[in-house]
């Protein structure tokens, strides 16, 4: 399932977008703050991966929760969040998450220059500071959930007060699938 299908490349999507991917209608939404939505955030990119971008300056209200509901279960889900970073000279540190009351994931394989077991407790952080918004394997943290699921949630927030002159970013890459009732 490419971002793309629920809108334009580069434009915000509308509230609860939907396609349908080999028989099953994905629906995704998103959770945050009133006064949460940065310029070019909740955007698919040309690629067909969704852009999330945060600009808050306090933590505890930077949250943000994606969440993609499936007409019928699904199994064996596949994604990629790529870019996560901090830098105390940008002053961010992006954190990921599935949140506590979502569909825990199987499986997770983490970059070398990430941390965490990807709870809202320990949430998956970039190891080392950097300086810019780096992306890449090493930054990046794939999740599988392989039991047939119904709907799953990623959490992404500000570890750290981010200043105003930052504006740190992940992708989620192309979500793949596969229907539990053949189409």
């Amino acid at each position: 399932m490419l971002w793309s299908g629920f809108g334009a490349p580069n434009r915000t999507l509308a509230n609860q977008p939907t396609q349908t991917v080999d028989g099953v209608k994905v629906t995704a939404s998103l959770a945050r703050p009133s006064g949460v939505n940065p310029s070019g955030n909740w955007t698919p990119t040309g690629e067909g991966r969704l852009k999330l971008v945060s600009k808050q300056l306090t933590t505890g209200d930077s949250a943000q929760t994606v969440t993609l509901d499936f007409s019928a279960p699904v199994s064996h889900v596949s994604l990629t969040i790529d870019g996560i970073d901090r830098s105390s000279g940008l002053g961010h540190l992006e954190e990921v998450y599935v949140p506590s009351n979502s569909t825990a994931f199987t499986a997770f394989s983490a970059g070398t220059k990430v941390t965490g077991s990807g709870a809202p407790s320990d949430p998956f952080r970039a190891k080392d500071d950097v300086n810019g918004d780096f992306t890449g394997p090493e930054y990046s943290v794939s999740l599988t959930w392989e039991e047939p699921i119904s709907s799953l949630q990623i959490g992404y927030r500000q570890g750290v007060r981010a200043t105003l002159a930052s504006s740190p970013e992940i992708t989620i890459s192309p979500v793949t699938f596969t229907p539990t009732v053949p189409a």
